[in-house]
């Protein structure tokens, strides 16, 4: 594993005085730097503390876990929404708070301001120094949208600093969720649908966080904007009103449903889709092989057209919706004008231009933020469900190990399975001393792989014990490379040890390996790298367990891949030379060997 980088730079924000912060002149020289050159990982900075994946991580996770206990008292379904209501809701309130003295106060009273300008122009306000009030007049109006722009800002940055946490906060709870799954639920757990929840479900946050908040904020301006309104037109405001009302709750409120609705059923094909392309990424040699692209290709587009279908369709109802914000606004503020004339009375510029900032703050409120608020609310409470149903998936069950002072391996009348479907472990007893090599054997499918997932906590018991002392080190049967050298592979994330390296490489029969790599063990494996043969992604492997300082050495396995000189050398310098003094766990179908191990368990069967 590759240590990667150190991030070094400070928090800008942290060094900015007051000015650059209220300007965000801390940020230009990022812009500037994002205009003329690429921005790169030297570009980074630590996060704040509450911006820390897992700071924020483990207070989500503590809040889901008193979820999980209140639901074993209560007999509920555990709820998710809760969990990050309690983590992020006081932090979140106070930009409410900020927002409703802007919404109900600076907000309302500027088209008073303007109202007040506008009749001492025409002179319908007798003030001593009409000049003077103008200007002064002026001067109030520009603070009051100064005031207005800062808040509206910060408070926006504000807000979606809250949903990129709790996006954050909730990725990082399905992926330590992702390394506790047990075999069954990994099973029943597409790759896809994981894709699917870490890419599109947890971006919900981001946006809905925008508008929440004028679902309390909304009920107080709209009174103090009818307040003002019916002053000034009397009952014709409730023509305006009234419209207003009728346009936008009822049809904003049928939008969420049709929102929520064609969410799911987005989900749902878009999950199906990147499963099958994860099925045929993974199989393509074998696609290729027998030249099925063709139909696999034509089974990928009839899985995209369905979802294009539900997306396009969530896109009518969006339609609606933006279109929706344009002739709101116009309509209410014409009807209640008309109205206002065929009553008798006389209409004026400053009547006129009161009435259109306040129709505008209503329709941005009732027209826009609220049915933003509606439909987007719909979409996370989609994507909420989704995510509490995979963090509800059974997990691996603590595994009954019990830590012994020597390097001994002891399994007394253990039983186990990894599913009701599968074979099951039954009473299986073995004991191999410290030092000791053990030789599992058996035909495929009869457990051997099971007894080391047993040692190693994967496979919980049924009954009996284990006991074992000291650190574990596990070759797995499948060969796993991640993307980096060769070296990086090996050492996976241990200090480089120059002289045991070349000692493990070289028991492990990589040396003639480098010399064939083009650039040595600093070649690059994995997806970008180089291809491998089976053999030599068998020893790689090998060779990341073995220079593992460890106890007890769990190998699964690992001579099948290799020829047999090969086999001959890893077997004789490796397992019986540099580790012939650790204990052992070998499984293997080359019964050539059996005879130099200490001790042999033959599964004949699986129940």
């Amino acid at each position: 594993m590759d240590p990667g980088f150190t991030v070094i730079n400070d928090y800008p924000k942290k060094k900015a005085n007051m000015l650059s912060k209220l300007i965000f002149c801390w940020m230009v020289r990022y812009f500037f730097k994002g205009v003329n050159q690429r921005i790169d990982t030297n570009d980074l900075f630590v996060v704040k503390g509450q911006d820390d994946s897992e700071t924020i991580g483990n207070k989500l996770e503590a809040n889901w876990e008193k979820q999980l206990a209140k639901s074993k008292r209560t007999g509920k379904t555990p709820s998710l929404l809760k969990a990050i209501i309690d983590t992020f809701l006081w932090g979140y309130m106070w930009f409410g708070l900020i927002i409703f003295v802007q919404a109900v106060g600076f907000r309302v009273f500027q088209p008073q301001i303007l109202g007040f300008l506008l009749r001492l122009f025409i002179g319908s306000v007798d003030v001593q120094n009409s000049e003077h009030a103008k200007y002064m007049t002026a001067l109030v109006l520009f603070i009051v949208v100064v005031i207005n722009a800062f808040i509206q800002h910060h408070t926006m940055i504000g807000q979606q600093a809250v949903g990129m946490r709790a996006r954050v906060a909730v990725s990082t709870l399905v992926y330590r969720k992702m390394l506790k799954l047990n075999k069954q639920s990994l099973g029943e757990t597409a790759a896809g649908k994981v894709v699917n929840l870490l890419a599109n479900d947890v971006n919900r946050f981001d946006f809905v966080v925008i508008a929440l908040h004028y679902f309390w904020i909304a009920p107080f301006q709209l009174i103090v904007i009818s307040y003002f309104i019916w002053e000034k037109v009397g009952v014709a405001a409730l023509a305006g009103i009234l419209s207003l009302l009728l346009l936008t709750l009822p049809l904003q409120s049928l939008m969420g449903k049709l929102s929520a609705k064609f969410r799911r059923k987005v989900a749902i094909r878009t999950d199906f889709r990147v499963g099958r392309m994860n099925e045929i990424i993974s199989a393509i040699q074998v696609i290729k092989m027998y030249a099925w692209e063709k139909p696999f290709e034509k089974l990928v587009s009839v899985a995209r057209l369905s979802e294009i279908k539900m997306i396009r369709n969530a896109n009518y109802v969006r339609a609606i919706f933006m279109s929706s914000m344009v002739f709101i606004e116009r309509t209410i503020l014409y009807l209640t004008l008309i109205a206002f004339v065929l009553s008798g009375n006389s209409l004026t510029s400053d009547i006129t231009y009161t009435l259109a900032p306040y129709f505008n703050l209503l329709q941005i409120v009732l027209g826009i933020f609220l049915p933003m608020g509606i439909q987007m609310s719909a979409e996370c409470l989609v994507s909420i469900n989704r995510l509490r149903e995979f963090l509800l998936l059974e997990e691996v069950k603590e595994s009954n190990i019990n830590k012994t002072n020597d390097k001994s391996v002891e399994i007394n009348d253990v039983s186990a399975k990894w599913t009701d479907a599968s074979g099951h472990l039954q009473e299986i007893n073995i004991k191999v001393p410290a030092g000791k090599l053990c030789a599992l054997i058996g035909p495929v499918g009869s457990g051997k792989s099971s007894v080391l997932q047993l040692l190693l906590g994967e496979l919980p018991t049924e009954a009996g014990g284990i006991k074992l002392g000291g650190k574990i080190s596990y070759s797995s049967q499948e060969p796993w490379l991640f993307g980096s050298s060769v070296m990086g592979n090996i050492l996976f994330g241990q200090n480089y040890d120059k002289p045991l390296y070349n000692k493990v490489t070289s028991v492990c029969a990589l040396q003639r390996d480098f010399k064939q790599f083009p650039y040595g063990d600093k070649t690059l494996v994995g997806e970008r790298g180089v291809s491998l043969s089976g053999g030599q992604r068998a020893r790689i492997n090998l060779a990341r367990a073995v220079y593992r300082e460890a106890d007890i050495y769990l190998m699964d396995d690992p001579l099948s891949a290799v020829d047999t000189h090969v086999g001959k050398h890893l077997f004789e310098e490796c397992i019986m030379g540099y580790l012939g003094s650790k204990t052992r766990i070998l499984v293997t179908h080359q019964l050539q060997y059996l005879k130099r191990a200490d001790l042999i368990v033959v599964f004949n069967n699986v129940s």
